[in-house]
């Protein structure tokens, strides 16, 4: 278990991807930026804006598969509507993949001389 407000949930559930593929959850220690393998778009950090945000194997219902700490740094490629009205993000923290509600996290501002424009996360295709 990780810091406060991270937990683990089923580690026997796999993920669905936006692509509709199955993607399986490692023990990975850190929340370094995922694999690319697991998507083709791009990954964004973000910064968790509530404690405990439940991370599932699908958007609103799905098991859930892990919890972040408020301000705990993760990353999603992209977001879908789902039947509850928000925005999910397909996301990666710490060897978890899953789906995680968009009110839930922001993107990180990195501001400063020279500093680039706020990405944002686009629409899962």
């Amino acid at each position: 278990m990780g810091p406060a407000g991270e937990g683990t949930g089923d580690s026997g559930v796999a993920a669905v991807a936006p692509d509709g593929s199955l993607v399986w959850s490692t023990r990975a220690a850190s929340a370094s930026r995922p694999a690319s393998a697991a998507t083709a778009q791009a990954w964004i950090e973000v910064t968790a804006i509530a404690d405990g945000a439940r991370i599932r194997a699908r958007p609103v219902t799905g098991p859930v598969l892990g919890t972040i700490a408020y301000g705990a740094t993760f990353w999603v490629s992209c977001k879908r509507g789902a039947s509850d009205g928000h925005p999910w993000g397909w996301s990666y923290r710490g060897g978890t993949y899953g789906w995680v509600r968009g009110d839930l996290w922001e993107v990180e501002q990195h501001t400063g001389p020279g500093g680039t424009a706020t990405p944002q996360v686009p629409w899962c295709p």
